[in-house]
């Protein structure tokens, strides 16, 4: 069959501080239009009291990124050519 001693439950299993979110975030995700086959909207981080605009989805995902990604830097301010 199978030994008990070696078994391990899933939930105690322990990973590298990097898997765990130090904190939950919430974001309000606001669409205003869709062209170019994207999504232009806003977005508001709800916990960290701020708001940002966002010209496709991929710059959507690099804001949320921001907050909750490895670094947690927040919003990060977007570039203008």
């Amino acid at each position: 069959m199978y030994n008990k001693e070696k078994l391990v439950k899933y939930s105690d299993l322990t990973y590298g501080d990097e898997y765990k979110m130090k904190k939950k975030q919430t974001f309000i995700i606001e669409v205003v239009d869709t062209q170019d086959s994207t999504w232009q909207g806003r977005v508001s981080w709800v916990n960290g009291q701020k708001q940002q605009t966002f010209r496709s989805v991929m710059e959507l995902l690099r804001l949320v990124d921001s907050v909750v990604g490895e670094n947690e830097k927040g919003f990060i301010e977007r570039k203008t050519f």
